[in-house]
């Protein structure tokens, strides 16, 4: 007999019990589509931790000590939206008998806005602004000058030594300590410091990697030693992205395993109760494999379909929640890797879309193995004399 007799058989048999099977179809089929989901929440949440990070201030490539030669058009390659020039000097803040030890970046405040959201962090006065006099600290550096808006700040430089007085134009306040407690902006309107060296933000298309670009630069024979990715300096982040896939599939795997062992008590119930009909086939001459293939076909059927039909309903849920977002703020108020935005966008990958359906289908084949060997192990006589 065919596989095709056994599959149409075993569809008999499933739509002979409509409310078992529609119990075991709407399992898996939940399953799949609430996994799916999670898998697409889970990518959403990666994503929406790299887009702070580096949206804030670094960009997705950091750039150091560049010299004077290589321009910002160098580094404007396929794939690159922005690039910031940052000219970094460390200086002595001084406001009457009050000092603060930071680095100030001389940056071209119209371009910082466009790519950086350091200015949407401004709790007090404004973001600097071109061909004035300004300097952009942080509500913790003020606090340790006693410095509000408005007020002149002296600056030393190391690198030349000499004295200027920028005017505090307005505050920041990131939540991220470290950060706050080391960096300062100025407009490009005040010469601080010598140096003709600079570093860069770099910041990419969606869908680009570092990598990618990074070879570009390497291409056109840029020192790699002075380019870092993301991944390179936040290591943290990237550990805790991969920790998130892999808590996910497991979390995946473990649903699937319990799935399957309600699956299995279900069609072993399902046969207990129908075991004379099995118990007739053999004694017409089936044999354990088509009995084996019989029950696996059921199986198979209700697993593949409840699968498909999750995986279009786990991608219209998708499709719907990241047309909008999903605000988290009131979950992320307080987290570094959220300081820019809490709203995440479910993001559909590969592994979230096959993964899920994939393992319902896996586990459902293990699920058949027990239902498979009560038939087997007994004797036609035995069955016929049981029931």
């Amino acid at each position: 007999m065919t596989i095709l007799f056994w599959t149409k058989n075993g569809w008999l048999f499933l739509t002979r019990s409509l409310r078992t099977t529609a119990a075991l179809f709407f399992m898996v089929f939940a399953s799949v589509t609430l996994l799916i989901f999670l898998s697409a929440v889970a990518a959403g949440i990666n994503d929406a931790m790299i887009r702070n990070s580096v949206s804030l201030f670094s960009g997705h490539i950091s750039g150091f000590n560049l010299s004077d030669q290589i321009r910002t058009e160098t580094l404007l390659v396929k794939g690159v939206s922005n690039v910031l020039k940052r000219i970094p000097e460390r200086c002595l803040l001084q406001l009457n008998s009050h000092y603060d030890m930071i680095t100030v970046f001389t940056v071209d405040p119209s371009k910082e806005i466009q790519s950086s959201y350091l200015y949407e962090k401004t709790v007090e006065g404004r973001f600097p602004a071109n061909n004035q006099n300004d300097i952009f600290i942080s509500r913790l550096t003020a606090e340790n000058l006693t410095a509000k808006t408005g007020d002149p700040i002296h600056l030393k430089g190391e690198t030349n030594g000499e004295n200027q007085t920028l005017t505090v134009c307005g505050l920041f306040d990131t939540g991220i300590e470290k950060f706050d407690r080391s960096y300062a902006l100025a407009s490009g309107n005040g010469k601080i410091t010598e140096t003709k060296n600079w570093h860069a933000a770099i910041f990419l298309n969606n869908g680009v990697t570092p990598d990618a670009v990074m070879a570009i630069y390497q291409e056109k024979g840029l020192p790699q030693g002075l380019f870092k990715s993301w991944e390179n300096l936040m290591p943290d982040l990237s550990q805790l992205i991969s920790l998130n896939v892999v808590a996910m599939n497991l979390v995946t795997f473990l649903v699937f395993s319990v799935v399957s062992i309600g699956i299995s008590c279900a069609f072993a119930i399902f046969i207990l109760k129908n075991l004379k009909e099995y118990g007739i086939m053999k004694s017409m001459g089936v044999t354990s494999f088509e009995t084996c293939l019989l029950i696996n076909m059921e199986v198979l059927i209700l697993n593949i379909f409840a699968a498909l039909t999750g995986m279009v309903a786990g991608s219209a849920l998708v499709f719907f929640s990241a047309s909008s977002g999903i605000d988290l703020s009131g979950f992320t108020s307080h987290n570094p890797y959220f300081v820019v935005s809490g709203v995440i966008f479910p993001r559909l990958t590969g592994e979230a879309l096959l993964l899920p359906p994939f393992l319902a289908i896996l586990f459902g084949i293990l699920a058949s193995i027990w239902p498979t060997l009560i038939v087997i192990r007994k004797k036609t006589a035995e069955i016929l004399r049981i029931v």
